[in-house]
């Protein structure tokens, strides 16, 4: 998959990222943190940048994110490719279990 990312949206991409970077032992945080970090992706799939991506991240901690508010953003595309993982991890863990009984 090819992307076309202008300079200017992977510069603020970057910065949000870095925020995003930030070592806080929070489980609460870090829940917001990958809320954050799967829109960002899902942007980046799409090639379309939305508030508050779309300009610098602001002072201070990062804002929170609701899950409700993450999840209604998330497109087709998303989904359809983190389904295929799932189902690809599934499918090597029971051949990995069927190995095991055949051997058995």
């Amino acid at each position: 998959m090819l992307l076309n990312i202008t300079y200017c949206y992977l510069l603020l991409l970057s910065f949000q990222c870095k925020k995003l970077c930030q070592v806080i032992n929070n489980k609460e945080w870090k829940k917001n943190r990958n809320l954050h970090a799967i829109c960002i992706l899902d942007m980046i799939l799409n090639n379309s940048f939305e508030e508050p991506y779309n300009k610098f991240a602001p002072e201070g901690p990062v804002p929170i994110i609701s899950k409700s508010i993450a999840k209604s953003r998330l497109t087709k595309k998303f989904s359809e490719i983190t389904d295929l993982d799932v189902q690809s991890n599934y499918d090597k863990f029971n051949n990995l279990l069927n190995k095991k009984e055949n051997s058995k």
